[in-house]
């Protein structure tokens, strides 16, 4: 099996392969040479007794003797054990993957849960310890089962409002791709949606620390906020009105001088509806307005192409805007 890696093998498990790269891994599996050593240095081994392994691969894929008078059925019948053997062999490795995972995984992140507020909802929890937590359209939040005794740690991608109960022996923490916010008891918005380039943190009542992934970090208080880009430079801090930033779990829609793009991300979030602006010219225009009582999309379009001065086509399936 000198030709068949880790990351082909761990391709082949997943159904990744292309149909030579899958061909090639039966070939190797129905042949009569002994597997190579499992390499030391890849993901998928760290932690398993790699020896071990790999001899209960080979003892399960290794194909019986046959009789002699089944010399001509040997070909077809080495086929089908190789099949047969392939699936078990995968069943090896995910056993010793899965236990690999589960030895290295945190206790806190060890039972986890996730909650996704898909795009036209809106959905408010309580977690274990009280914090109250509303998700925005289009995001994910994954916490654990139960908090650790000396820490509370969640993590988000897109953007939620929180209201974090206060333990002074557990600070809170909230883990984005970018950004690390920990606090102790406060209520703050982290917004850090994947297809966006910049992950912003608003405070509405106490402080939080806000760290980046080049290592800056700001400590924010009420109406502050810190908007945090992957561009290596230090964090700012500016003066905001941190209502405007959460008004969004009352049903009112928001825009503060953002481009056509940034518009068209979010109504799309909003009302779970593809956007497309077919006309590139208008995509940086600057828009500013406020909509109350989860107002409609035809309402909010109306006011949109009249202060943009551009037209929309609507339908079931998306909406255009040139």
């Amino acid at each position: 099996m000198e030709n068949i890696t880790p990351e082909l093998l761990e391709k082949y498990f997943k159904g990744l392969c292309t149909p030579d790269e899958a061909a090639l891994v039966m070939q190797a599996l129905a042949g009569k040479h002994a597997p190579a050593p499992l390499p030391d240095d890849h993901d998928v081994f760290r932690g398993v007794d790699k020896r071990a392994l790999q001899n209960e691969i080979w003892k399960q894929v290794q194909p019986p003797a046959q009789p002699k008078r089944a010399i001509h059925r040997r070909l077809p019948l080495q086929i089908a054990a190789s099949l047969l053997l392939i699936a078990a062999a995968m069943g090896i490795l995910y056993q010793y993957r899965s236990a690999f995972v589960a030895a290295d995984t945190p206790p806190a992140l060890a039972a986890s849960r996730v909650i996704q507020a898909a795009r036209g909802e809106k959905i408010r929890l309580t977690l274990p310890d009280g914090t109250i937590v509303h998700l925005n359209s289009g995001s994910t939040l994954t916490i654990p089962e139960k908090f650790t005794d000396t820490a509370r740690i969640v993590h988000l991608s897109g953007e939620a409002y929180l209201e974090v109960a206060r333990d002074a022996s557990r600070p809170f923490s909230v883990l984005t791709s970018r950004t690390t916010v920990r606090v102790l008891g406060t209520v703050f918005r982290v917004k850090a949606y994947p297809d966006e380039a910049s992950t912003t943190v608003t405070v509405e009542e106490g402080k939080v620390r806000v760290s980046d992934a080049a290592g800056y970090h700001v400590l924010l208080t009420r109406d502050q906020g810190v908007t945090c880009l992957p561009n290596g430079k230090p964090l700012t801090v500016q003066s905001v009105y941190a209502a405007n930033y959460t008004a969004w779990r009352h049903g009112t829609l928001i825009f503060k001088d953002e481009s056509l793009s940034e518009v068209a991300a979010i109504l799309a979030r909003w009302y779970n509806i593809p956007v497309l602006i077919q006309n590139k010219k208008i995509a940086t225009h600057r828009f500013t307005g406020r909509f109350t009582n989860n107002p409609a999309l035809a309402t909010v379009l109306k006011e949109l192409s009249t202060v943009m001065q551009c037209q929309y086509e609507l339908n079931d399936k998306r909406l255009i805007l040139y």
